[in-house]
């Protein structure tokens, strides 16, 4: 395991934060509400088979791409992917500012009947839109939490050995404070079980 991030100590633990070297891969491990097909020479990004069937090699410009998924897949919403290839790769539903180490890679929508049964609507009205691409961004963003390496996890030990860890908390370190204050509500309830156990051994 690489070196923590940050570590603590609370009520006689340690808490240590580490990055979450095996972490899931979102598109093949979580049942996503998106669709994602990408397309690139030297990456295998996006849901496998979905960017099989959707190849860009298939089609003159990826506006025919385009074109094919609106008519098969009927989204309530779709927008573009963008991939940013510079020391690691990153992927936004924005363009990138660098016109020469960015590209668009493909797309990612939410079709219309998966949208009705996800938000319990009868129409794709504006207000719903607003909530699918919120669904649809959110989706983006984990993968690239996971593409870019920020999955966290916390181990807790006492006197050197491991009594607890959790993993796959997708997100910048930073903007993920709560990691931390679950990693001590563990120890909380750690140390209530063992008042509780103490107070069951003390009236018997």
């Amino acid at each position: 395991m690489s070196d923590s991030v940050k570590a603590i100590e609370y009520k006689g633990y340690t808490i240590k934060i580490y990055r979450d070297e095996d972490s899931m891969n979102p598109r093949t491990d979580f049942d996503n509400m998106t669709k994602m097909a990408c397309s690139h020479p030297r990456y295998n990004l996006g849901d496998k088979e979905i960017s099989k069937e959707y190849d860009r090699k298939n089609y003159n410009s990826f506006n025919k791409m385009f074109q094919d998924i609106c008519l098969k897949e009927k989204p309530a919403l779709i927008l573009p992917l963008y991939l940013y290839d510079h020391s690691g790769i990153t992927i936004s539903t924005t363009p990138f500012g660098c016109q020469w180490d960015s590209t668009t890679v493909g797309f990612v929508w939410i079709t219309k009947e998966q949208a009705k049964q996800e938000f319990n609507i009868k129409r794709i009205v504006k207000s719903a839109l607003e909530k699918i691409s919120k669904a649809i961004k959110r989706d983006v963003e984990i993968y690239d939490n996971y593409l870019t390496g920020e999955v966290y996890g916390y181990q807790i030990s006492k006197d050197g050995e491991e009594v607890e860890s959790c993993f796959g908390y997708y997100g910048n370190y930073d903007d993920k404070s709560y990691i931390m204050q679950e990693a001590k509500s563990a120890i909380d309830f750690l140390t209530m079980k063992k008042e509780e156990k103490v107070n069951e051994m003390i009236s018997e």
